[in-house]
């Protein structure tokens, strides 16, 4: 309907997630270190055409000397992420799909996994764990989603932990 609007409103995402990043936590304050995995494999289809299918994790490195001592359980929460990736098999994949569909389908598919430290508060922090991928559809895929741990426990919070018992809607009230 407006499609001058459109590119304005990306960029306004954009700079509202790159600014919350940086006023959440002091990256400098701490300088994590990180592990980055990755696996891909592509068949040829036709001489001129082939399906690839590439997995990419990055993650908090949970067993260096940096890590602060808030952290210590991180490697709980990361691990069930880890898990997923390992199990993830690329040449399956696309030789299924290709078994599937033939030389109908070919393109350069995959999948990206980023954890980070995202917030940190004197009782909680929080992972953001963003993922981004296109596996041959009219478009790609872009999720991220949030992890709130206790320092003190390592446990993961919900919603009902961070929030007061009688919370509603429209006001904030944030147990910190």
């Amino acid at each position: 309907m407006y499609p001058a609007l459109t590119p304005l409103f990306l960029l306004f995402v954009f700079v509202s997630t790159a600014y919350t990043e940086q006023r959440f936590i002091d990256k400098e304050a701490y300088p994590l270190s990180a592990y980055t995995l990755s696996k891909k494999y592509c068949s040829r289809i036709e001489s001129q055409k082939q399906l690839c299918q590439a997995y990419t994790i990055s993650y908090v490195d949970s067993h260096t000397g940096n890590l602060p001592s808030f952290m210590r359980g991180v490697d709980t929460h990361i691990t069930p992420l880890l898990n997923t990736y390992r199990k993830s098999d690329p040449q399956k994949l696309v030789t299924n799909t290709i078994k599937q569909f033939g030389d109908t389908i070919s393109g350069d598919w995959y999948d990206n996994t980023n954890i980070t430290l995202f917030a940190k508060t004197p009782r909680t922090y929080t992972l953001s764990i963003e993922s981004d991928g296109y596996s041959g559809g009219a478009h790609g895929y872009y999720t991220i989603a949030y992890i709130n741990i206790d320092t003190q426990t390592q446990k993961q919070l919900s919603l009902s932990n961070l929030f007061l018992p009688k919370y509603t809607p429209g006001k904030c009230s944030i147990k910190i």
